[in-house]
């Protein structure tokens, strides 16, 4: 009896000596699993960001002064619609005033007549000049 107990423990000790290794290499490959996972997070999210973030910065800073511009030129399209908005006031009030001109020109008696108008280039009939 004392046989068969010792083959026991003999048996058990190498059992736990074998789970005691077989522990050991668990232990082993989860740590690699970390560093495994750490090293495809860092190629997979991390260094895509960061490669991108260095070669979109110039164009980024492209991109800044495209939209630069195009703020600069809806300013200066705003601005030439309000002049166009006051030249074409100013037109309104020429024409106004050339046809009170004539509505006077035909009050008056047919000896008298007002003086003539000066020319002016381009804008002739305005006038009733050449058209």
């Amino acid at each position: 009896m004392d046989e068969d107990i010792r083959q026991l423990l003999e048996k058990n000790i190498e059992l736990t000596e074998r789970i005691a290794r077989d522990v050991k290499k668990m232990r082993h490959h989860f740590w690699m699993a970390n560093i495994y996972s750490i090293i495809k997070l860092f190629i997979f999210i991390i260094l895509p960001l960061y490669l991108s973030y260095l070669y979109i910065t110039p164009y980024m800073g492209q991109l800044q002064g495209a939209l630069q511009q195009v703020q600069d030129l809806q300013k200066n399209v705003s601005s030439f619609q309000q002049n166009i908005g006051g030249l074409q006031k100013n037109l309104g009030d020429i024409q106004g005033a050339t046809s009170k001109l004539k509505d006077l020109q035909k009050q008056m008696p047919s000896g008298e007549s007002l003086p003539s108008m000066p020319s002016i280039p381009g804008l002739d009939f305005l006038f009733g000049g050449k058209k």
